[in-house]
């Protein structure tokens, strides 16, 4: 019966670094459902690989396998080395200091109160602050990004 188990086909890897993790979330999904076939880390490196198919991805790859010349693709014979390496290889280095920028000029506008709560949650994540850590600062870009007659309300 598992023989006939057929999983959709995965999205190939665009190169963004923003788009890795979870490409690598799906792949081990499959992995699991899937483990007699993904039995080895060559394998998982494999279907991997199989999804690097542009422009960048597809370079990086080449580049990868031609270093990788004569031995196994991960490093160790570990999927986790493999794993490691490609996170460091495709960081996604502008993205928390972007979100620390967006937040410093995030504005409500015409969007409700909980649109703009659900915007400024999402970038306060990708810039990894901590809450209490960076308390004063966040209330700071909260209350400057607020719709003006609807923080004076709250401040009064």
């Amino acid at each position: 019966m598992e023989k006939d188990f057929r999983l959709a086909d995965q999205k190939a890897f665009s190169g963004k670094p923003e788009d890795l993790e979870p490409l690598l979330r799906e792949a081990e999904l499959c992995f699991d459902v899937q483990p007699t076939i993904y039995d080895t880390a060559n394998k998982k490196a494999m279907y991997i690989f199989a999804l690097f198919q542009d422009k960048n991805a597809a370079l990086w790859k080449e580049q990868y396998v031609r270093q990788r010349d004569g031995k196994t693709l991960c490093e160790g014979n570990l999927y986790a080395n493999f794993k490691r390496t490609l996170i460091d290889n495709f960081k996604d280095v502008g993205s928390k200091d972007g979100a620390i920028a967006n937040l410093n000029n995030i504005n409500q506008g015409q969007q409700s109160v909980d649109t703009y709560n659900t915007r400024f949650r999402i970038l306060v994540q990708k810039a990894g602050l901590d809450e209490q850590d960076n308390r004063d600062m966040l209330i700071h870009a909260y209350s400057r990004g607020l719709e003006r007659s609807l923080a004076q309300n709250i401040i009064l």
